[in-house]
């Protein structure tokens, strides 16, 4: 057992504990006398009704939920025995704890994670003292329900959403009484409010209909994107245990094979209901609404919680920046912004592409999509944007009188490449660029437009433009060691981690306690991880990743800054600056890549990148 056990943990992708570390594990088990105590306990585990053990640990079982005490659950998401089932069931049991998963930590959680100890005592002290709220609530006004906006709309024949590749349209009326049949389906299968309920459905009229009908419920929503892959899709559903998962027969498929748990529920099917059927009563506002993931680009993909509060203050963020009334109609080519369009009270149309590959999108696509919604407003992620900057040639005059109802392209996700914006802009003429800066945590944060950024010229870092109305930025100054301190400043010039607070942040990372409290210094703020600085004009600039700072022996050198510089280069298509050697002491190293056509570069290359 001993063995088993410390295995487990030894053997794990080849890191974890060494021989030393097992050996002594089991030094104290060296006689069958000695291992008494684990023969006993393993006996005193009650696999039959009639075990003597089993009426003691039922009671213990049905006394657990009456704790109140502040219980903290550190958990090896890895183990082979106790997986998050039991996590799960001991969540419901005891809401009131705080939960934290350490992947790829199994059995022996304090080898496999060794920081759970510093982590551990830390939450004792917060347990044990009282805890500091946040006293500044930022103002939200706009406080109806989530479905406001579809319930509003009901009676109305026009288009609420369309999608393009299968020619589907559904008005105001019949997506409210889908959602309306999906209510009455998803009640008679046992769902809840407060239930989590993983969708695996594709982008379509179909999975807006079922968010809407979780809402109207109180469910909770759990999405994540196939861009994770297999393993981080996994990783991310298992994490969130869902009790129900609701897709299409390969998304159901899909979930027994990853064991993701909940009830499944084929999505799809026919379903009478009344169409004046009333939605349920509105969920509380501050109880949980979503979780979604983040894109797992710096580590494990982690949950982010939204409350309705927080949805009900996005949907009053994106309306007041980009004064959308019900006359506008958005070209959703991502995926997130489809789903929200009933919300803002606006159609919505999927142009004909494959969301999983963005860059599918073509020019073409964009102005058939546009011309079938009189589309105002465009969403998408870099990616797509490229696919339309390389095909916009394609187009020909008339197409291209179809994007002029266009007023705003925004692409976001990610940095768009100016010269992506560039031939967008030139493409819709009518429409303003623009690139909002944000992240899954909370989105937009600010705003810039492809003319501010040309006027701005080169700076350190990439211009991401002045705060939109009621998020608040500030900078966490990096000290001589490249660390970000506690401290907030809101003076230009100065280096540091980017710091935000707005009504529609997250509300927590899900189950990952440490990493929530961490990112909630102040209280009330969200570290994003990002560095940058604010200009004499209040503007935001970012220049990397905290992670990604250079430590050398003048100081910490942040990425951007000089990556956007050696871009300018001749025969420079790609670049990366990072840092060599121990931190404190690192040389900065450019890495560039030239055209694929290029063959050898120029010997007086890396002079030019000097300069």
């Amino acid at each position: 057992f001993v063995r088993g056990t410390t295995g487990i943990s030894r053997f794990r992708s080849g890191k974890g504990m060494t021989v030393e570390v097992a050996r002594a594990f089991a030094e104290p088990y060296q006689s069958s006398a000695r291992r008494a105590a684990i023969r006993d306990f393993v006996a005193d585990i009650p696999l039959e009704a009639e075990h003597p053990s089993m009426a003691a640990l039922n009671e213990v079982a049905a006394s657990v939920s009456n704790l109140r005490v502040p219980v903290a659950m550190l958990w090896g998401p890895g183990d082979p025995v106790f997986g998050d089932a039991y996590l799960d069931d001991l969540r419901r049991r005891i809401p009131q704890a705080d939960v934290h998963r350490y992947e790829g930590a199994r059995h022996l959680v304090l080898e496999d994670a060794p920081a759970a100890v510093k982590d551990l005592l830390m939450w004792i002290d917060e347990a044990t003292r009282v805890v500091q709220t946040d006293t500044n609530q930022l103002e939200m006004t706009d406080v109806r329900p989530i479905t406001h906006e579809l319930q509003r709309r009901a009676g109305e024949s026009s288009a609420a959403i369309v999608e393009i590749a299968s020619g589907k349209e559904v008005s105001w009326a019949q997506l409210h009484r889908r959602a309306n049949a999906l209510v009455a389906h998803l009640h008679s299968r046992g769902v809840v409010a407060g239930d989590r309920v993983a969708i695996l459905v594709p982008p379509s009229v179909e999975l807006v209909a079922t968010v809407y009908a979780c809402w109207a419920m109180g469910a909770v929503v759990v999405v994540a994107d196939a861009g994770l892959g297999v393993r981080g899709m996994r990783r991310a559903l298992r994490g969130a245990c869902p009790d129900h998962v609701v897709g299409i027969p390969a998304g159901l498929a899909l979930s027994r094979t990853l064991r993701i748990p909940g009830q499944r529920i084929k999505s799809g099917q026919e379903i009478s209901a009344d169409a004046n059927q009333i939605f349920p009563t509105p969920p509380e506002l501050n109880s949980d609404a979503l979780v979604v993931f983040t894109s797992g680009a710096t580590g494990p993909s982690k949950g982010v919680v939204y409350s309705y509060r927080r949805l009900c203050a996005l949907r009053q963020a994106l309306t007041d920046h980009y004064e959308i009334t019900e006359q506008d109609a958005l070209v959703g080519a991502f995926a997130p912004w489809i789903v929200l369009g009933p919300a803002l009270g606006i159609a919505s149309v999927i142009p004909d592409m494959d969301l999983r590959a963005a860059e599918s999108l073509t020019a073409r696509a964009v102005a058939t999509a546009t011309a079938r919604v009189n589309g105002t407003l465009m969403w998408a992620s870099p990616a797509a944007l490229r696919g339309v900057a390389t095909t916009a040639d394609q187009l020909t005059n008339l197409e291209r009188e179809k994007l002029s109802s266009l007023r705003f392209i925004l692409g976001a996700g990610a940095p768009v490449p100016i010269d992506v914006l560039r031939v967008v802009s030139a493409l819709v003429p009518t429409a303003s660029a623009r690139t909002p800066y944000g992240m899954t945590e909370v989105l937009p944060v600010s705003d810039v437009s492809l003319s501010e950024i040309e006027a701005a010229g080169l700076g350190n870092g990439v211009l991401v433009g002045r705060p939109v109305e009621g998020v608040e930025v500030a900078i966490a100054p990096l000290d001589a060691a490249g660390f970000a301190g506690a401290e907030l400043t809101t003076s230009s010039g100065i280096t540091g981690e980017i710091v935000v607070r707005a009504a529609h942040a997250k509300e927590r990372y899900d189950n990952l306690w440490v990493t929530q409290h961490a990112s909630a210094q102040p209280v009330g703020w969200h570290r994003t991880g990002d560095v940058g600085h604010l200009d004499e004009s209040g503007r935001l600039w970012v220049e990397g990743r905290l992670a990604h700072v250079i430590v050398t022996t003048s100081g910490p050198v942040t990425p951007v800054g000089p990556e956007q510089r050696v871009l300018r280069v001749q025969h420079v298509t790609g670049v990366a600056c990072v840092g060599v050697g121990p931190r404190g002491i690192q040389q900065t190293v450019i890495v560039v890549v030239a055209p694929a056509r290029a063959g050898v570069a120029p010997l007086s290359l890396t002079d030019r990148v000097r300069e």
